[in-house]
């Protein structure tokens, strides 16, 4: 009333001419002063019809007086703590900033409604955040003290919601479910006219007002938030029951309308469509058209069109009838537009739904349907998440959702806040997805699968055992999906939380492209479902924890490449054997790696690089494997994960660490020569003689070029003698007696195999086989019982046959001079004969008497005897027998060639 027209002149005078009017004769001249200041400043505003905003800014100067003026000590400034605030920020520079920030806005967080509203209004610009902050203030504080006032949220619904606003509609809805459920009263009535109310454009399938919906509202205020709806609940709910009862008359119209109104001509398969409705059949019998599937009383339970050429713009409103559907699968197809979610409420039986790789857009609610359990939205071009309406009965059904490869540009906070509680599994890949995650994500402790690769997050990781203590599958990679949104953005950062082991069930850990840094968690060891982790592309440092090393049972890919990490690769990531095991590109490592790494692990990705893993070492660990290395005599260094191959037993290198030497001669060595030998290229000398290796000599052998000394002699090679061994130009040693070789020895070149014993074979008698190996080369054959002699003739023997080389020519020669000596012998018997008896002194009791020694020497049984007789016959058999005896005495002679004597 001070200000008004009677009273404010009055005042005014008072004050300008210090009449005590309206004082008690004790006032004190500085309460009059405060007093006169305040009311000087309001009457001038208001007298000069100045904005309300130069009014409140007179509030310091009005608790200034009022403070100091009024005698109860509590709640002035002598004794309450918020008035002795008041003061102390209220100096003598008032204005409405300073009133602002003194009087207005600490009362609006006090709980003056009033105060709030002139704060949105006066204390803040148009657009600014903190005027909604004001009104969402004085909003919740009016309806904690009364349900029913509600006027500020009114206020605050409009500015957040205006008809400009993208999802208007459920922009209305978000604002006052939450508070209907937060405080129960007038706000419900508000809730149901925007979530469920028909002048929202929020109707079920039959036309009437959202009766399912505000059955879900009604009956989670009453069962969950213990508010009594007043019968609310009952009235909708019985509506909703009662409209259930479709009947397949609305099934056949809305089958009708989905098939139109996607080009059902166009479908790659419209079996029965086309038949029933082109000929308007009364009673089409839709239960057989392709894709339809029914129950045993005719309702449609099922509806799976995919990959069918669907088209046009999704038609929500052909699907309200559909009271028994449990699953909708419409992937796969080309069509567009919006979802109208509303057309789903009254599909109370609708449990999986599909709608991924098509051409949507907008909002995604995934609280498709009341009994929703998995919805899968993926692949399509939404660009944000309905906020949750806890009221809906999907809340609590919803298992599983796929909304990746989408255009979702939301905070990631916005997305989990108040979230389904029983999601499992969750798949929002390949978005726009920003902001951080919270250190401890609540209510998805049931979460199995988080999927939230290629997306813009930052910040550090959450507590991941905490968060979802069951959790199966997570992926956080690639944070750097959104160039054009922060350029700057690093991805996630911090190192990986501690307590991963309790993560007993986890199977994939994926962080991969980010910032992570630190060391890896040696717990992650304990893990021992663990199939996949992936940490590349940060810059973690340390090296691996050899704890890793009790994955080998699990592990299916094992990244840690492009990194920081440094020390030696532990060996026991030698033994996931069946893993892809990535490690390059960190720097740090000490080479060469492990053994057993580059030679067991086929998907290690530094196998091929001779300084991570030495191609020599790596056949070297082939042949100690193939010719049963535990086993050997003498094996130092062949066992050594680290050890440099060049300091291994019996191996020999230059100085630039290629081999060139082998040398183990009788070390015990069985089982096989590998083929892989033949990748010591730089090979000179082999030596593997006096041991028990099997099987056949592989040709790869025949490819050591450098190679001048073989010795595989005395051992238990079998097969025929491997061609390739004519490659070897430079042998000048080759032995491969002593084992169980066949066939023919190819031609080596014998350039330098000069010495007696420079090359060596099996090709004496008797054998192991009916006939010896052929080798003409050979400058020493070998039989079974180990008996070697040279196959040259000596040179003295040579020298005594007048220059014959050859045996036989020499043979033939000899045989023939000896008969014509024989012959010439005989004639001169017969002609001395002759003689003898023409003599008168001739003997011929003497004659008698040589007979008979000739007789008894040659013996009376003997063929030879015919010689001595005159009878045709009996020489023609004696001479045959003679010949045969020749023909036999010359195959001994050509076996008896070489006189078996020992090797040494």
């Amino acid at each position: 009333f001070w200000l008004d027209d009677r009273c404010g002149p009055i005042l005014a005078d008072a004050c300008n001419t210090r009449t005590p009017l309206g004082f008690s004769d004790d006032s004190d001249s500085e309460d009059i002063g405060r007093f006169c200041a305040y009311h000087k400043c309001a009457y001038d505003a208001i007298q000069a019809n100045l904005t309300a905003g130069d009014y409140y800014g007179c509030e310091c100067m009005y608790e200034n007086w009022y403070c100091h003026w009024d005698s109860e000590a509590e709640t002035c400034g002598w004794g309450g703590t918020f008035q002795q605030e008041v003061l102390d920020c209220c100096t003598d520079d008032f204005g409405l900033e300073t009133s602002c920030s003194c009087v207005i806005e600490p009362e609006c967080k006090d709980g003056d409604n009033d105060m709030c509203k002139v704060a949105a209004k006066h204390c803040c610009d148009e657009g600014d955040h903190s005027c909604d902050e004001y009104l969402r203030i004085g909003c919740e504080r009016s309806v904690q003290v009364d349900p029913g006032a509600i006027g500020t949220c009114r206020e605050l619904a409009s500015r957040t919601c205006s008809p400009e606003a993208p999802y208007e509609a459920e922009c209305e809805c978000d604002f006052w479910e939450p508070l209907c459920l937060s405080y129960p009263g007038k706000a419900c009535n508000e809730a149901l006219e925007a979530c469920c109310d028909t002048d929202r454009g929020f109707v079920d399938g039959f036309g009437n007002s959202g009766t399912h919906c505000g059955c879900d509202l009604f009956r989670f205020l009453e069962d969950v938030v213990n508010y009594e709806t007043m019968g609310e609940k009952e009235t909708f709910c019985s509506a909703a029951e009662d409209e259930l009862l479709s009947s397949s008359d609305y099934e056949s119209s809305d089958l009708s309308s989905l098939y139109w109104a996607t080009n059902g001509s166009n479908w790659l398969n419209r079996s029965g469509w086309e038949e029933d409705l082109l000929v308007s059949s009364t009673e089409p019998n839709y239960c057989i058209w392709y894709g339809i599937s029914c129950d045993e009383t005719g309702h449609v339970i099922s509806i799976n069109l995919r990959g069918n050429n669907l088209t046009g713009a999704f038609p929500s409103y052909a699907f309200q009838s559909f009271a028994r559907l449990e699953m909708l699968d419409l992937s796969e197809n080309s069509l567009s537009g919006t979802v109208e979610y509303f057309y789903f409420f009254s599909l109370r039986s609708l449990l999986q739904v599909d709608l991924s790789h098509n051409l949507l857009e907008g909002e995604a609610d995934i609280l498709f349907s009341p009994a929703i359990e998995y919805l899968n939205l993926s692949h399509n071009k939404f660009d944000r998440i309905a906020n949750y309406k806890k009221f809906k009965s999907a809340y609590e059904t919803l298992q599983v959702v796929d909304f990746g490869f989408n255009k979702i540009d939301q905070e990631a906070s916005e997305i989990l806040t108040g979230a389904p509680p029983n999601l499992k599994d969750v798949y929002m890949s390949n978005n726009r997805i920003r902001g951080t995650l919270p250190n401890i994500i609540t209510n998805l402790e049931g979460i199995r699968r988080f999927h939230v690769d290629c997306n813009c997050l930052s910040g550090s990781l959450p507590d991941l055992p905490r968060s979802f203590p069951f959790l199966k599958e997570l992926n956080l990679s690639n944070q750097q999906c959104c160039p054009d949104l922060n350029s700057s953005n690093i991805g996630l950062s911090g190192s990986v939380p501690d307590g991963l082991s309790n993560l007993f069930d986890l199977a994939e850990l994926d962080l991969s492209e980010n910032s992570i840094s630190g060391s890896i968690p040696s717990d992650i060891g304990n893990l021992p479902r663990l199939k996949t982790f992936n940490v590349s592309n940060n810059i973690m440092t340390s090296t691996v924890p050899y704890n890793l090393g009790k994955l080998w049972n699990s592990i299916a890919v094992f990244d840690v490449s492009r990194n920081k990490l440094r020390g030696t690769i532990p060996s026991v990531l030698g033994t996931f054997e069946d893993a892809a095991v990535h490690v390059r590109n960190n720097g740090g490592f000490i080479h060469p790696a492990p053994m057993t790494l580059c030679f067991d692990v086929s998907g290690f990705d530094l196998r091929h690089n001779p300084t991570v893993c030495p191609l020599e070492r790596n056949t070297l660990r082939h042949f100690y494997i193939s010719a049963k290395g535990q086993e050997w005599t003498e094996s130092m260094g062949w066992d050594d994960e680290y050890a440099d191959h060049c300091s291994y037993y019996g191996v020999v290198c230059n100085d630039e660490s290629q081999v060139v030497e082998l040398h183990l001669a009788n070390n015990g060595l069985s089982g096989t020569l590998t083929e892989k030998v033949k990748n010591l290229k730089f090979l000179r000398r082999l030596d593997l003689s006096d041991n028990d290796i099997k099987g056949s000599i592989p040709s790869g052998v025949g490819e050591l070029q450098h190679l001048d000394h073989l010795r595989l002699s005395y051992n238990a090679f079998t097969g025929e003698v491997p061609t390739d061994l004519e490659n070897l130009q430079n042998l000048r040693l080759l032995h491969l007696h002593g084992n169980r070789l066949t066939g023919t020895m190819p031609p080596i070149p014998s350039d330098f195999l000069t010495g007696v014993s420079s090359f060596v074979s099996d090709c004496g008698v008797p054998s192991d086989f009916g006939t010896p190996i052929r080798c003409p080369e050979c400058t020493m054959c070998c039989n079974l019982a180990g008996n070697c002699q040279s196959t040259e003739i000596p040179t003295s023997f040579q020298d005594e046959v007048l220059g014959f080389d050859i045996h036989q020519q020499f043979s033939w020669v000899f045989g023939i001079s000896l008969a014509t000596y024989m012959m010439f012998l005989l004639i001169g018997s017969f002609a001395y004969d002759r003689l003898s008896e023409s003599r008168s002194y001739y003997d011929r009791s003497m004659k008698e008497r040589d007979k008979k020694y000739a007789l008894n020497k040659i013996g009376s049984g003997s063929v030879y005897s015919f010689f001595l007789t005159k009878n045709w016959v009996a020489w023609f058999i004696a001479v045959i027998v003679m010949g045969i005896q020749a023909w036999i005495l010359a195959i001994f002679v050509e076996a008896a060639r070489l006189e078996f004597v020992d090797d040494n």
